[in-house]
């Protein structure tokens, strides 16, 4: 687990946590959150762990609501689809924005994920470079959207 926590003046800062297996991955999406202005941002390698700090279980009973998540699916011990159903479940975390980041571009997987709430689905593409240009995009999108408050 690793969080970064800035600063950044009087502004709200906005929050994002990182749910993926692949080290690699999460460290490209935590470059781009940290970019100025810097996102509050936490990365969990697997679904349980992200699941146990939304739900705030175990050592995560005071963790903060994020205002974004980025969730990949295909991960070790709790498949993103069911961190996802049992997320969207909880009233008051039915609003949070997921946006699922994965390999997968199976049709019937990506529309079970936007029946579960997903608030998008991105296929990750197979060069670093493409990776950096879509979570700047993941990124600047939300930048400009109204999130709600955890």
């Amino acid at each position: 687990m690793r969080e970064i926590l800035k600063k950044e003046g009087r502004r709200m800062q906005k929050s994002v946590v990182i749910i993926e297996d692949e080290p690699s991955h999460a460290e490209l999406a935590l470059k781009v959150f940290q970019e100025p202005p810097a996102w509050r941002t936490l990365w969990l390698p697997d679904g349980e762990e992200g699941l146990n700090f939304l739900l705030r279980h175990g050592k995560y009973t005071g963790a903060w609501v994020p205002n974004l998540v980025i969730l990949n699916l295909l991960m070790p011990k709790r498949h993103g689809l069911e961190v996802l159903q049992a997320v969207k479940k909880q009233p008051e975390l039915s609003v949070l924005p997921i946006v699922v980041w994965s390999i997968g571009m199976e049709p019937k997987e990506i529309r079970l994920a936007y029946e579960l709430g997903a608030a998008a689905y991105f296929s990750k593409p197979a060069k670093e470079e493409q990776l950096l240009t879509q979570l700047r995009i993941i990124r600047m999108f939300w930048d400009c959207a109204q999130l709600p408050q955890g």
